[in-house]
């Protein structure tokens, strides 16, 4: 396996929170782009892009020129695209590419899709560019009007502290929302870029998982005022993008509406999402995916039996990278359709080598006898 940057894992491999080549490491994945701490981290800003003021701090700690890690990022985060899981671009090494429930189960892009033109003029079209240079600005001058407060010798340490508290403030007030809509539209963008290679399955087990799971936390209210990073995760964990997500949501926080979001095919094999009222089944939202699947010659050549190859080398490789046992069975059991045989290929990475006790317990949850091994 290698890091985003293309760099082979260092001697004992990659380790969680550690960074490769300007991207975090977290639990078996990267962070979606360079300069980015980890959204599934549990260090304080998961999910937010390093300040160039504290990559600045980094340049300064290693003797480097200021300027020089922020360089490489920007430049990692030009050429490279994005490390969503399930993602991957022809001849890469990116694991979880044809893994069900990952984005990509049994659909694989044929070898002449330009991957990164499709990205581009997703991204291009997207106006995040505008987003994240408006950020940028606000962002220079924050760090000018903080470095003048820290230079101005006539000040006390109690008005100078008081001070950038107070511009640091304001500066988190006026940026909040322009960070939930970066972090919403990147979302958008990976999940239109795997619509675009026909990637997404919607009917796969895992994805019906997530609807049940997202339309539940709706329910609940857990989504009220939710971040942008949020509302960016379940983009990606259902595919569904940010603004229908967001239109169940305020749909949902009216008096005596309850939602739901569904996917439908029509009879005509174009897919897509509502967003209904689950009282009157009134449609509020709807939103066309196209023809994702195999409508209209749309789908993968891809045969089955090629198919069940491809996802039993994903969960090979994930396998390897250090996923549970748990996560092997629940993204492969509806495509193995055997507990012992998936079981046994998990067995073979060998990445935690499992005592007999705990290949007994292993089992023993999913109901099958361990008598075999």
């Amino acid at each position: 396996m290698k890091d985003p940057a293309g760099q082979p894992a260092p001697q004992g491999g990659f380790k969680t929170g550690g960074w490769y080549g300007g991207y975090q490491y977290w639990n078996g994945t990267f962070a979606s782009q360079a300069g980015q701490i980890h959204p599934a981290s549990d260090q304080q800003g998961a999910g937010e892009t390093v300040s160039e003021e504290v990559n600045i701090q980094g340049d300064v700690a290693q003797g480097q020129a200021e300027g020089t890690n922020q360089a490489y990022i920007n430049e990692q985060n030009a050429v490279n695209t994005p490390n969503t899981p399930g993602l991957s671009m022809p001849g890469s090494s990116t694991s979880g590419s044809n893994t069900p429930g990952s984005s990509s189960a049994l659909a694989q892009p044929q070898e002449d899709v330009d991957f990164t033109a499709i990205y581009k003029n997703i991204q291009q079209n997207s106006g995040v560019a505008d987003l994240q240079n408006d950020y940028l600005e606000k962002e220079r001058q924050f760090i000018e009007a903080k470095n003048k407060i820290n230079d101005n010798p006539f000040l006390s340490e109690a008005t100078r502290v008081g001070r950038e508290a107070k511009i640091t403030e304001l500066f988190n007030e006026r940026t909040a929302n322009i960070q939930n809509e970066i972090a919403m539209k990147k979302a958008d963008i990976e999940i239109e870029t795997e619509l675009a290679l026909k990637q997404i399955d919607f009917n796969s087990q895992q994805s019906q998982i997530a609807f049940e799971q997202l339309n539940s936390l709706i329910a609940s209210g857990a989504f009220n005022n939710a971040s942008g990073e949020l509302i960016a995760e379940w983009t990606r964990r259902t595919g569904i993008s940010s603004d229908m997500i967001m239109s169940a949501v305020e749909a949902s926080s009216k008096e005596d509406i309850e939602t739901s979001i569904r996917y439908s095919t029509a009879d005509s094999g174009e897919e897509t999402v509502s967003v209904i009222n689950s009282q009157t089944g009134e449609i509020i939202s709807q939103k066309s995916l196209g023809f994702v699947g195999n409508a209209q010659g749309g789908g993968s050549d891809v045969s089955d039996s090629e198919a069940k190859l491809l996802i039993k080398q994903d969960l090979l490789n994930d396998a390897r990278q250090g996923v549970t046992w748990d996560q092997i069975y629940s993204s492969g059991i509806t495509y193995i359709g055997d507990v012992e045989e998936l079981y046994q290929l998990y067995l073979s990475a060998n990445y935690y080598k499992p005592s007999a006790a705990q290949k007994k317990a292993d089992l023993a949850r999913y109901g099958v006898d361990s008598s075999f091994l």
